[in-house]
């Protein structure tokens, strides 16, 4: 079989030497020396972690001291009661003009905590009677949702049913047997129900 070379020269192979000498072992050691004292210092081995413990610890154990020791005298001396020598027998005449009647104690009635509810009225027909109209609703489950949610808070309404050619559900409160009356007292509630009320004759 034929040596191909590809017509590149031939080679002669020689290994690498190498100039480094392998580390010795007092370099070694040394190097063991300088890691193990970075290592206290990084746990904080030296002295500074124990003089901060001192102080820490002095300082808490004078707070202690003067708390216990030096401040009983701030406080106040206890006031003790005098002996008792004897016992005092009184006659029933002393005891008569020595008798204070103690005031009666009057039992209060118990308050009612439960809030009042009110109630909602669906008017049937002409009252003739005017009433201060605080909203319109298109159909009357609106206008019963309405009042319910009044009803929790105490206030009484009426539902007015659509007549002649309106075609909504009015919510009254306040019902006055004129509409002068009605007119007169509107501002009383204008705070609870707003500025848009009105008064309404059925």
């Amino acid at each position: 079989m034929e040596d191909k070379d590809y017509g590149l020269p031939e080679v002669e192979f020689k290994p690498i030497e190498r100039d480094r000498e392998p580390m010795s072992s007092t370099s070694a050691t040394e190097f063991e020396r300088k890691f193990s004292e970075k290592n206290k210092e990084d746990k904080g081995g030296g002295p500074w972690g124990i003089i901060v413990a001192i102080v820490v610890l002095l300082a808490l154990g004078g707070g202690l001291l003067y708390y216990f020791v030096f401040n009983e005298s701030d406080q106040e001396p206890v006031a003790q009661e005098a002996p008792v020598q004897g016992y005092v027998v009184e006659t029933e005449e002393e005891e008569e003009e020595n008798w204070v009647e103690e005031p009666a104690v009057v039992e209060e009635a118990p308050v009612d905590e439960t809030p009042a509810v009110g109630t909602v009225e669906l008017l049937g027909s002409r009252t003739g009677k005017s009433y201060v109209i605080i909203g319109s609703f298109f159909d009357e489950d609106l206008a019963q949702d309405e009042g319910n949610k009044l009803a929790q808070g105490g206030v009484s309404t009426k539902v007015i049913p659509p007549f002649g050619r309106a075609r909504f559900y009015r919510l009254a409160v306040g019902e006055f047997d004129s509409f002068r009356e009605a007119a007169g007292n509107i501002d009383a509630y204008k705070s609870d129900f707003g500025e848009n009320i009105w008064v309404l004759k059925y």
